[in-house]
């Protein structure tokens, strides 16, 4: 019998709609299975966010346009599934069930789809932490955020519990629109895998905009009395209107896909994957928020693109983090790749350098009154880039820069000759190497006493 395809991809998320591109520009057979229940919010937060800002900016700069948010999310929605049936995917909708470990296959629809690979790319739902009082009082998830017509409409004290990236967000978004928002982090520290200054930054930030922040906060009881909402975070009672929780750790949208029955492992943290991002059923594959971490699209994406080739072209590719940068919308941005400080000591003990320069020290951020943020590089001796870490304007653009340094190993002194144009942001990678040049320079005492050296004979032989 005839396999149907090359390649099924499950999903309903931007890294599956990435690998069913990738896989059919390749020239292979591909299907999508889109989940009937994951169709209405295919995107999840991610069109739901980009749909948000652009009706939201538009209104806030008095721009007359007509769209509603509605329709911006079906036009995002339905021009990505257009593109793909252009392509020559085909597109599923319903949801599959698996069958058959040696020889796995899909049941979607009463139809039965047979593939060389499968590779699961669904969304997660949140995860909703074991609070007494919880299941008696209303509450958000993001989910309900981000499909409501108008965040103006919700009530003006708000108390989010989390400390994800989408807590974050959601925090200055609504801040933004005039909400009193108060932050409850259940770790001491805010974006906690985050180097410990961009945190510390991005606190102060959020502080002075009026955001409350408590940390090492975990919420242990919830009640409602009367037309308030009470919680109890550690020796803290608070009163708000709303509560949204945005606890980082999801569950997969996999419920009844029947993994287990064909031997894939599905942990806490989410699907059990190699670093060819392989399950534990070899033909089948598992990338983005399914397998846990952060949920950045872009991140999400790169694994879809090495997933897709090592299911049609026999693991080859393995996965490759440390040479990944990524950035995170907060405002300002952050943007990073490779190692945090922490990290660094744990593989070097006390033998990598850290430069750090401020964007208040840039001319271009001072015309512009955007001087919060810096430029962080951490460092061997010989000026290899470990790890980097921007925090302020156009950070997600420059990041691509200490990126590309560090995967082809470009030293510090080869990237100080290059040339600047003045007034742009990327000056602040230019003053971070030139302030690392001298302090190699003041640290080379031998080199220094040369120099003296030859400028007093220098200034004796011409007189």
């Amino acid at each position: 019998m005839t396999t149907d395809y090359d390649l099924v991809v499950i999903g309903a998320t931007p890294e599956a709609i990435t690998a069913a591109k990738s896989a059919l520009e390749l020239g292979a057979r591909v299907a999508l299975i889109v989940p009937a229940d994951s169709f209405q919010n295919a995107y999840a937060e991610e069109i739901y966010y980009q749909a948000w800002n652009y009706v939201n900016f538009s209104r806030q700069n008095n721009f007359n346009i007509q769209t509603t948010f509605s329709e911006m999310l079906s036009i995002l929605t339905e021009q990505n599934y257009y593109q793909l049936v252009v392509m020559g995917v085909d597109i599923i909708f319903g949801k599959p069930k698996f069958f058959s470990a040696s020889k796995p296959y899909i049941l979607v629809n009463n139809r039965k789809l047979t593939a060389i690979s499968y590779l699961i790319a669904t969304s997660c739902h949140s995860f909703i932490p074991n609070i007494e009082g919880i299941e008696k009082v209303n509450y958000l998830i993001p989910e309900d955020i981000y499909q409501k017509e108008n965040l103006e409409i919700l009530p003006e004290n708000i108390v989010i519990i989390g400390n994800s990236i989408t807590a974050i967000k959601l925090a200055q978004q609504l801040n933004q629109i005039g909400k009193k928002i108060t932050l409850l982090l259940p770790k001491k520290q805010i974006l906690p895998y985050e180097d410990k200054e961009v945190s510390f930054l991005i606190q102060a930030v959020l502080e002075a905009e009026g955001i409350k922040i408590f940390t090492n906060s975990i919420v242990t009881q919830v009640r409602q009395i009367e037309n308030s909402k009470w919680l109890q975070a550690g020796k803290q009672a608070i009163e708000t209107d709303e509560i949204i929780i945005t606890i980082s750790s999801k569950k997969p949208n996999i419920s009844g896909f029947n993994l287990e029955s064909v031997g894939v492992e599905i942990t806490k943290q989410g699907i059990k994957i190699n670093d060819k991002l392989q399950t534990t059923n070899p033909r089948i594959y598992a990338c983005g928020d399914v397998i846990g971490g952060y949920n950045l699209s872009h991140v999400a994406e790169y694994e879809a693109k090495i997933a897709v080739k090592n299911t049609l072209f026999g693991n080859l590719f393995p996965i490759n983090y440390n040479n990944l940068p990524y950035t995170i919308s907060t405002n300002p941005p952050i943007a990073r790749v490779g190692f945090t400080e922490k990290q660094a000591q744990q593989y070097y003990g006390d033998k990598f350098q850290v430069i750090k320069s401020n964007y208040s020290q840039l001319p271009l951020a001072k015309i512009t009154d955007n001087n919060t943020g810096f430029c962080k590089l951490i460092l061997l001796p010989s000026g290899q880039i470990l790890g980097g870490h921007l925090v302020g304007k156009n950070a997600s653009e420059l990041i691509g820069i200490i990126a590309l340094a560090r995967e082809k190993k470009i030293k510090l002194q080869k990237i100080s000759e290059f040339i600047n144009c003045s007034l742009t942001y990327s000056e602040i990678i230019k003053q971070t190497i030139h302030k690392w040049n001298q302090n190699q320079l003041l640290e080379n005492k031998k080199l220094m006493n040369l120099l003296e050296t030859f400028f007093i004979w220098r200034r004796s032989w011409f007189s």
